[in-house]
């Protein structure tokens, strides 16, 4: 296979789910990439990208807390990923 048709396949083996928005302490974001068991829990979760440390612990723990379901309900194949991005915005209220 070349390297292109990898990418390619690759890709397709990915799925980006719709973002997800959360009031915060402070703005910033984290990307997370996980597979699914068959229950729809989340195994190996990776950082793709992330704001930094409390961010990344932030989504981990959403991510744990099965906010997913809704979102993945249906077949799979079973090496296919998943894509998540959270994004956190600073509130006041949690500010204080």
């Amino acid at each position: 296979m070349s390297v292109m048709s990898d990418i390619f396949n690759n890709k397709e083996r990915t799925k980006y789910l719709n973002s997800v928005l959360f009031n915060h302490v402070s703005s910033g974001f984290c990307i997370l990439e996980f597979g699914l068991s068959s229950a729809s829990v989340p195994t190996n979760p990776k950082v793709v990208k992330s704001s930094g440390y409390s961010f990344t612990e932030a989504a981990l723990e959403r991510l744990r807390d099965s906010l997913l379901k809704p979102a993945v309900q249906g077949l799979r194949a079973r090496d296919e990923k998943y894509r998540l991005s959270f994004y956190f915005k600073k509130s006041a209220s949690l500010a204080a």
